[in-house]
């Protein structure tokens, strides 16, 4: 069994990179976002998973890792990835927020960014000083 062609022992080497990745982000302080290319490719280089860029598995790893932060200290950390040379976010975070009930299905933008900027301070605060160390793993 694949999701998008990668193995399920792939798929949550990806995640754990993924949310390793942006729990170290979000240990740099307030204001520090990652684009979803550097991402990916921090995700490779600690997996050898690679997952490309607008292609159909990355929201669906991106879910992923929100879910598993949502579940061990409610934040959707991935409010912290952003668009290459810009600040938003892309659409995937607000449809996981409606699907995990933490969003109304009609919101309106300003309930989207009070929800992104609501996910990003709590993920500066919740890991400012969580640093990894070799051979844990953050799930």
């Amino acid at each position: 069994m694949t999701r998008f062609g990668y193995t399920q022992a792939q798929w949550d080497r990806a995640v754990d990179a993924g949310v390793r990745v942006l729990k170290d982000v979000a240990g740099q302080g307030p204001e520090t976002t990652i684009s979803y290319t550097d991402l990916c490719e921090r995700i490779y280089a600690i997996s050898d998973v690679r997952i490309v860029p607008g292609e159909y598995a990355l929201p669906y790893v991106l879910g992923d890792i929100s879910k598993e932060t949502l579940a061990t200290d409610g934040c959707a950390i991935t409010a912290l990835v952003v668009y290459k040379n810009s600040t938003d976010a892309g659409t995937g975070l607000y449809a996981l927020a409606i699907e995990e009930g933490l969003l109304p299905k009609n919101s309106t933008d300003a309930q989207k960014d009070q929800f992104r900027f609501t996910h990003m301070r709590k993920a500066w605060d919740t890991w400012k000083r969580e640093r990894h160390r070799p051979g844990e793993r953050f799930r």
